[in-house]
């Protein structure tokens, strides 16, 4: 559903849509963190794939600013998910010596620094594509994780 607003364009972007009013009074942006850290830490997603669009349609935030806070909210459902799941983790680690509860400390070490080498190309695409090239990207991006998903949790024949 968010992937065909985005393409059609009802996503908040200047001159595709109406301007939706902002929504942040308290219940609306406390439920859309709910709800994002829930779904999280429930199915191992990470908090920007829910985050964005429960901003654009719930909040009201406009797809070109929509990137700096869901950011914000990664960072603290990341902390907190990660701290959980150490936490909930087996008696014995899952690598010996890499890793503390369910967390490989390696691997996130690894992905943390692609994460962080690579955030400045994301910003300045965000800043420059065109609106309709950004929410695109964004439900062509929303397409192929939700057939992922599909796909790897269909039953066997």
């Amino acid at each position: 559903a968010s992937a065909a607003q985005l393409a059609r364009g009802h996503a908040g972007e200047a001159g595709a849509a109406p301007e939706r009013p902002l929504r942040l009074t308290l219940p609306v942006t406390a439920g859309t963190g709910a709800a994002a850290g829930t779904f999280s830490a429930l199915m191992g997603v990470g908090g920007g794939v829910l985050m964005v669009p429960l901003l654009i349609h719930a909040v009201g935030i406009a797809l070109r600013c929509v990137a700096a806070p869901s950011l914000g909210v990664v960072v603290i459902t990341s902390a907190a998910g990660s701290a959980a799941y150490m936490a909930a983790g087996p008696e014995l680690p899952v690598r010996p010596g890499w890793s503390l509860g369910y967390v490989d400390l390696a691997a996130a070490a690894v992905l943390a620094a692609g994460a962080f080498l690579a955030v400045r190309l994301g910003t300045s695409l965000n800043q420059r594509l065109h609106p309709r090239a950004l929410a695109r990207l964004f439900a062509a991006l929303f397409v192929l994780q939700g057939a992922y998903l599909v796909a790897t949790n269909l039953p066997p024949f």
